[in-house]
């Protein structure tokens, strides 16, 4: 037997899955650049106001996919069907006297972002997940893996960040920011440990890929500065987690 989560995915809920992340994460960046008129001046906000029709774009061709497979898959009868575009949703568009959104919640972003995409991940990706047993500890896992990628972009937006927005390298400083990261990659990595020696419902080869990826990215963050250019992050940091899915879907290809 090979990883169990890995089996679970369909291909209908592998696009599904892929076509919500692509949606909201340029939904989130697009209306982020509007709501401030595209007045901050970073190589971040730069690239996003030249393409923000081709993103525009993409996320209007995400969105008939998306609708297409709910239905096929009938998800309309679940409830985070509802609850999940509910807090993307939030996070990006003021709901409290026209200003407020989710993300500008003292301490709550992070936390947010990594709740909505193990979410997304466990609850849309894989038929009849529910959190109990092995599940429950998939769900810990993505939960805390996102939590340490998303802490070094706090990092580097930590002089942009209102100061009551809070953040954790606001609130604890740059460096035991980055020791929380790592400390939640590490957690990652004990969920893998628990899956290969306790649950044996993962492979050795797996096992390794993803140890290997997770290693990358626990050396990314110790050298994160908020100095950084946005290739570091945009590119190195955020593509870290793709070489340990595409290393174990080489690996189910071939064997």
């Amino acid at each position: 037997m090979g990883q169990w989560w890995f089996k679970e995915y369909s291909i209908p809920r592998l696009v599904l899955v892929f076509a919500l992340c692509l949606a909201g994460y340029n939904f989130i960046r697009v209306v982020g650049g509007y709501l401030h008129k595209f007045k901050s001046e970073s190589e971040r906000q730069s690239w996003i106001y030249k393409q923000r029709k081709v993103l525009m774009g993409l996320i209007g061709l995400c969105l008939p996919i998306i609708l297409f497979l709910i239905i096929q898959e009938k998800l309309w009868l679940e409830p985070f069907t509802y609850w999940i575009p509910a807090l993307t949703l939030g996070y990006a568009l003021p709901f409290w006297k026209g200003k407020t959104r989710l993300r500008d919640l003292p301490f709550l972003k992070v936390f947010l972002i990594a709740f909505v995409w193990a979410s997304v991940v466990c609850f849309l990706g894989i038929p009849g997940f529910r959190l109990q047993g092995i599940q429950f500890l998939f769900f810990g896992q993505i939960f805390f893996y996102t939590l340490g990628l998303t802490i070094p972009f706090d990092i580097r937006d930590i002089q942009r960040d209102p100061q009551d927005l809070r953040t954790i390298p606001q609130w604890a400083g740059v460096k035991p920011a980055k020791r929380i990261a790592q400390a939640c990659l590490i957690l990652f990595e004990v969920g893998l440990w628990l899956q290969l020696v306790i649950f044996k419902n993962l492979k050795l080869i797996p096992f390794i890929v993803l140890m290997i990826s997770n290693k990358a990215l626990l050396g990314l963050i110790y050298w994160s500065e908020e100095e950084k250019d946005e290739m570091y992050f945009s590119f190195w940091i955020e593509g870290a987690p793709i070489l340990g899915v595409m290393g174990i879907v080489f690996w189910e290809l071939i064997r």
